[in-house]
């Protein structure tokens, strides 16, 4: 149940919690149906899917602890087309129901079973205008030669166009590269850095292992330009030549790792133990309800330089989700505070609310499909949804004429579940340069994480090759007033 504003309201058009309770629960009666929990939302929109109670019911849902989700009325549930069609989708793809009384749509019944099946049919149908629309639009830029990733590769700058240019430090990349294609160490080639005054993209002098490492597996060196499958040879200046990258590359193997059967951690290298501030290690555990395994994240524990006397451990669907939350509403905030809407831009916007507001309206009307019949529903539907899509592809086009390619925040809500993880912490290490949490599995999520901006990390922690003289927690209350 949601209600976006509760304070002060009245009348037929405010649905209140007791309202959608009661129709819950006579759906329930009818079908002899057992209602496990009760999740409200309440002063939250319905344009967000990162409400509290919405994401506890669909963890259920996952976790076979419920069966399904009902809701009282679609616009409760959601306010937007796209995300609507996902969630549900999600739902369903994790075996439960999705029951929408004032619809009807109620897997038990024929009518809802030709409903929720029209549903699933769209959902497809959006997922796959999502990932093209994004894809196009990364395309487009990577074929101007743009580096899409907010902060260039160290040894290079931005120009005005996206593209990059070597700066002071390109000497020095170009020397790690022959160093490393020669045998040597990362801890040699941190010294030689350092020694030399080289500065990492964010600002910083000191070079950790885990930085160079990242930076001699980095294509952009050749010229390259990348995301995702998409790549643009002679997009810049290369800082060393193909033979040399494909030796330096070559002594990688030593620190390869078999992947876990969960695929790649979002949070690895970027989530730390704030009683030891080491880097906390992406594991599995079994969960004993389901028979599945699960992601975690936890301190090691025993160090090199003593041991962590407060232990960090969390699940991993537990701070992925609040990580990505935190993301989307920086970005969502940074979209409004840097981007200038001229009068062209101004329209594109208008124009995409307006079709999105007149696709939301033809979809909720529960007379037109019982007046239209099925096939005139989907195919009136699949019409709004393309003026929509061509609205959003000019709105995308027109924002990737900006070399950080920053997007309304529907829009990036949309695109983030099509990303790879890969792709996702590429966005996640653009903006953070370090996650820390501290114990307490009892605190809420959101009180035990410490964001910090590039640059903004504490200096002397641990890294992966330089060891710690001796365990050092990091002062959380000097720090807890510059959460990010």
């Amino acid at each position: 149940m949601r209600v976006s504003r509760v304070s002060g309201r009245s009348g037929e058009s405010f649905i209140s919690p007791t309202v959608q309770r009661e129709q819950i629960a006579h759906w329930a009666k009818l079908r002899n149906a057992e209602i496990l929990e009760i999740h409200e939302d309440l002063d939250q929109s319905g344009g967000g899917f990162d409400r509290p109670g919405l994401q506890r019911a669909i963890e259920r849902v996952e976790a076979k602890e419920s069966s399904g989700i009902v809701v009282a009325k679609l616009d409760r549930f959601a306010r937007s087309l796209q995300g609507a069609l996902e969630t549900i989708k999600r739902i369903h793809d994790a075996g439960g129901d999705f029951v929408c009384v004032d619809l009807g749509v109620d897997p038990t019944t024929p009518m809802g079973k030709m409903q929720t099946n029209l549903l699933l049919v769209l959902a497809e149908f959006e997922l796959d205008r999502i990932r093209e629309q994004w894809s196009t639009a990364r395309e487009h830029a990577v074929g101007r030669g743009v580096h899409i990733s907010r902060h260039p590769p160290s040894g290079y700058d931005k120009g005005p166009d996206g593209r990059l240019i070597p700066n002071a430090t390109a000497p020095y990349i170009t020397e790690a590269f022959k160093m490393r294609a020669a045998g040597k160490p990362y801890s040699a080639i941190a010294e030689m850095l350092m020694g030399a005054g080289a500065i990492v993209t964010t600002g910083s002098s000191h070079w950790s292992s885990p930085t160079i490492r990242h930076i001699i597996a980095n294509p952009a060196y050749l010229g390259r330009a990348t995301s995702g499958s998409f790549s643009q040879e002679g997009a810049h200046e290369p800082l060393i030549d193909e033979e040399t990258f494909n030796l330096a590359n070559g002594r990688r193997a030593e620190y390869s790792r078999p992947a876990t059967t969960l695929g790649p951690s979002l949070l690895a290298g970027l989530l730390r133990c704030a009683g030891c501030q080491y880097a906390m290690k992406p594991d599995t555990m079994l969960n004993k309800g389901t028979g599945e395994r699960v992601r975690t994240y936890r301190c090691r524990g025993d160090h090199a330089s003593g041991k962590c006397m407060d232990r960090a451990a969390v699940l991993g669907n537990i701070v992925e989700t609040e990580v990505i939350r935190r993301f989307l509403e920086l970005m969502g905030k940074r979209w409004v505070s840097e981007h200038h809407q001229d009068d062209d831009l101004t329209d594109l916007i208008r124009e995409a609310e307006e079709a999105e507001r007149e696709m939301t309206i033809f979809r909720d009307d529960p007379r037109i499909i019982s007046v239209l019949g099925p096939d005139e529903f989907v195919a009136g539907l699949r019409t709004r949804a393309e003026r929509v899509d061509s609205a959003n592809r000019a709105l995308i086009e027109a924002r990737s004429q900006d070399s950080q390619l920053l997007m309304p925040p529907t829009e990036l809500r949309r695109m983030w579940p099509t990303l790879e993880v890969e792709e996702q912490k590429e966005l996640l290490g653009s903006v953070w340069d370090a996650i820390f949490i501290r114990s307490g599995r009892q605190d809420p999520i959101e009180d035990r994480l410490l964001f910090f901006m590039h640059g903004e990390k504490p200096d002397g922690g641990p890294t992966r090759k330089r060891k710690a003289t001796e365990i050092r927690p990091l002062d959380w209350e000097r720090y807890a007033g510059r959460r990010h």
